[in-house]
């Protein structure tokens, strides 16, 4: 009777020792869902605030006047027009894009209305952003409801977004054709891939289309990417010239050395009186960023972040509004932070203070290569995390 009484007592006991562990698991998967649905809470409400705050600050004065004019779009339509007519478009001031740019504004400047080819533009943006928010969220491989919002809350939310629709910028379409490029590079589609960096690099920022193309041909060793890209450049060029003689060039290259003298230039980096420490400086950066991507193999999800950022830190000017440009290639960085579990507290503080800086960049006017070099921080400090996971 004893014997029997104690088998029952050590299998109770086997039995309460393997329920208990299963009850602790639960309770802590319930814990760490209760955190991860508190985080995304203060992200999904500060992203909601600022999507608010910056549309009334940027882009709703815009929407109630009728008559309103986007004036970086005007500026371009006049550069097209100047063009058509045969003459100079670089005798427009702020105008100091490569000619092949002017083909995006041709729809626009058949448009006698200014008024209405702004508001045109302006819907043109918006949907671009949409587009845009879905192809993030395709980039990050999430590719669910929570990154798609995610996406496009974090886009509509920065401050540069709605300085963007507001002066007509084309900023978004240099980001829809990047990352078509990019997505199609990984279908394997390497010819069209090279296209699509082609058509983002005349919209403005060639350099940044031309490392992306090189880090793609080097990576997976397709050199279709950044031979269709050169092949292009060189066969529009050569149109270009055809049509409107080789002085175009001529005055599109006096235009944009003009144009950095008069905002500062190589002075934000005190190297305008030394070429020779500027180029030393473009050359390290961009030496150290293709010996972390290809050498290391740090995988697309950092590399590609880091040259977009490396090929804007080495400009000697660019826009604020321009910073805009790297949040789509930084998302799966996010995304990455937002749902992971096994990151800490430290990885979310990071996280929340890189979009806080996306949204609030136009209206603390932090500097630009301060919001860059935290970004780069933040993609050091994701790559560590993940590396010690």
């Amino acid at each position: 009777c004893d014997s029997i009484r104690s088998k029952k007592m050590r299998s109770i006991s086997k039995t309460y020792k393997s329920v208990e562990p299963a009850k602790i698991s639960v309770k802590l998967h319930r814990n760490l869902h209760l955190v991860d649905t508190v985080r995304m809470s203060i992200i999904f409400i500060t992203l909601i605030i600022m999507s608010i705050i910056n549309f009334y600050a940027y882009s709703y004065h815009f929407l109630i006047n009728p008559s309103a004019i986007s004036e970086d779009l005007a500026t371009f339509i006049l550069a097209t027009n100047s063009l058509l007519k045969g003459e100079n478009p670089y005798s427009i001031l702020p105008f100091a894009y490569m000619p092949q740019s002017i083909i995006y504004y041709v729809p626009f400047a058949l448009i006698q209305d200014l008024s209405l080819a702004s508001k045109m533009f302006f819907l043109i943006n918006v949907g671009l952003i949409v587009i845009i928010g879905f192809l993030m969220s395709r980039a990050s491989k999430k590719n669910d409801f929570f990154s798609i919002i995610f996406a496009q809350l974090i886009l509509f939310s920065a401050g540069f977004t709605h300085h963007n629709l507001s002066h007509g910028q084309s900023d978004f379409l240099l980001i829809l054709f990047l990352m078509i490029g990019i997505l199609l590079s990984e279908a394997n589609r390497y010819w069209l891939s090279g296209i699509a960096f082609f058509l983002g690099g005349i919209v403005k920022h060639p350099l940044t289309s031309f490392l992306l193309s090189l880090y793609i041909s080097f990576s997976k060793r397709k050199w279709s990417v950044v031979i269709s890209f050169i092949l292009l450049f060189i066969v529009s060029s050569i149109l270009v010239s055809l049509t409107y003689g080789p002085q175009i060039f001529m005055a599109y290259l006096k235009k944009v050395n003009i144009w950095l003298e008069w905002q500062g230039g190589y002075k934000v980096l005190n190297l305008y009186e030394n070429r020779a420490l500027y180029l030393l400086f473009a050359a390290t950066i961009l030496i150290c960023t293709f010996y972390i991507t290809l050498h290391k193999r740090v995988g697309d999800n950092f590399a590609i972040p880091l040259i977009v950022a490396s090929s804007f830190l080495i400009l000697p000017f660019f826009p604020s509004h321009q910073i805009i440009i790297l949040i789509p290639f930084f998302f799966p960085l996010m995304t990455q932070a937002l749902s992971n579990r096994g990151f800490r507290i430290p990885v979310f503080i990071l996280t929340y203070v890189a979009i806080l800086l996306i949204c609030l960049q136009p209206l603390i006017f932090t500097g630009r290569r301060t919001t860059i070099l935290y970004l780069l921080l933040y993609e050091a400090a994701m790559y560590f995390s993940a590396r010690s996971h």
